[in-house]
């Protein structure tokens, strides 16, 4: 099995909440006397709108966690090996 994308692990609890909310977008909307559908849509779509929104801070942290692990890793390895360049005697 392949290694997960580590933006999508990060963000894996953020699109689940998402999902839950489009699921509760359609149970709203289409729940009832079919003729008021039109007249359900624009509150539902509204809840929904701010609902995702809603989901736009812990998806930002989520990832800038990531980004920042992948940054200081990256840092560390130029770090390490011009760390060995510097302790390698030049060659005669």
């Amino acid at each position: 099995m392949t290694t997960p994308n580590p933006a999508l692990v990060a963000a894996a609890p953020v699109l689940l909440n998402v999902i839950s909310e489009l699921q509760t977008f359609f149970t709203t909307v289409l729940t009832g006397d079919p003729t008021q559908i039109a007249m359900r849509f624009d509150g539902a779509s509204k809840v929904l709108l701010g609902s995702i929104e809603l989901q736009l801070p812990p998806l930002a942290t989520a990832e800038i966690g990531v980004v920042q692990s992948d940054i200081n890793a990256k840092l560390a390895s130029w770090k390490t090996s011009l760390t060995a360049l510097a302790t390698t005697p030049p060659a005669a």
